[in-house]
């Protein structure tokens, strides 16, 4: 479980979730600029092309892949790549959601937001930034997250960006976890019963973290 790593542990579970969503946002970022997000495809003719692509490319591990053995090496049970991804987007939308249900909950995280995105670095970090500037900007100015006016990948990038920081600031922020921590139960039992429980599976390592931190 995430909960029972070591110090170490989580801070490298941190790292890997910030450098896979900067390769995330990346490689989204090159597809959408190719222009191949417009053409219609299979998943199977993706997953073509896509392992044709790997299997050309240096067998150099990346900065994340190192980060994912290191991690793995010091936990039993580390998380998929796709739990990865999809824990980042439930808490993007927990994110939207709280600050929906508790607008002083807007002000509280615009400090930590602005400070988690801009200081990434690398060549995403600009795309990360302009996603998330009109939460930021809504935000501060005490007003909701805009949503529904971006395509449908975009906004599932600004989600993944948002829940990468939701995961940084419940794991670093004491004040702010123990406001939203109680929420995220009342949030996934919302959803329909076979959703939730997919939901809860995804995040409960996270939770179970967070739950021993202010044990």
């Amino acid at each position: 479980m995430v909960g029972s790593l070591s110090r170490k542990g989580p801070d490298l579970a941190e790292q890997l979730i910030a450098a896979r969503t900067t390769d995330s946002i990346r490689l989204l970022a090159i597809a959408e600029e190719i222009g191949l997000l417009d053409r219609a495809m299979t998943r199977p003719a993706l997953r073509k092309i896509l392992r044709e692509l790997k299997e050309s490319l240096p067998t150099k591990p990346s900065r994340s892949a190192k980060l994912a053995r290191r991690l793995r090496d010091s936990s039993p049970a580390p998380l998929s790549r796709r739990d990865e991804t999809r824990a980042k987007i439930l808490m993007g939308g927990f994110l939207v959601a709280q600050t929906d249900h508790e607008p002083a909950l807007r002000k509280q995280l615009v400090p930590g937001l602005a400070a988690y995105v801009g200081g990434q670095s690398g060549r995403a970090a600009a795309t990360n930034w302009s996603l998330i500037l009109p939460i930021y900007k809504a935000w501060g100015a005490g007003e909701r997250a805009p949503e529904g006016k971006l395509r449908y990948k975009t906004e599932t990038r600004v989600r993944i960006i948002l829940g990468a920081y939701g995961i940084h600031v419940m794991t670093n922020d004491a004040a702010v976890r123990q406001t939203l921590l109680p929420e995220l139960e009342p949030f996934l039992a919302a959803s329909a019963p076979a959703v939730a429980a997919r939901n809860r599976r995804v995040l409960t390592p996270y939770i179970s973290r967070w739950s021993e931190l202010d044990a």
